[in-house]
């Protein structure tokens, strides 16, 4: 009985450590550009503390006023909230959620995650 919960400990941190179950991010600023929005080039810049993102901001923003930037404070409130970029696009502005959602991307992986 005991070799079996010796075995089942090992298989459950086996299957943790290799799925990245809890592995954060490495701390420091990182950088993504997308091309994919409406008028050009966008840009974010994240902040990773302690693991976490804790702060999204985009340098270079050519997305339309008004309704690009609604679309981009709600996206990157989704992006804090999941600490991820596999989030849903915002319906009715899909270029602008692509951009976003790229460059989310590209700066996450040179987070390492």
């Amino acid at each position: 009985m005991k070799k079996k919960s010796i075995v089942g400990l090992i298989v459950l941190t086996l299957t943790l450590f290799l799925t990245g179950c809890g592995t954060p991010y490495a701390d420091g600023v990182y950088t993504g550009t997308s091309m994919a929005g409406m008028h050009g080039e966008f840009a974010v810049e994240i902040t990773v503390e302690k693991g976490k993102i804790s702060k999204i901001e985009a340098p270079v923003n050519n997305e339309t006023e008004g309704i690009g930037k609604k679309v981009v404070d709600q996206l990157f409130a989704q992006v804090l909230e999941k600490q991820s970029a596999e989030i849903d696009a915002v319906s009715g502005a899909s270029k602008t959620s692509a951009a976003v959602l790229e460059a989310v991307t590209k700066a996450l992986e040179k987070a390492g995650k």
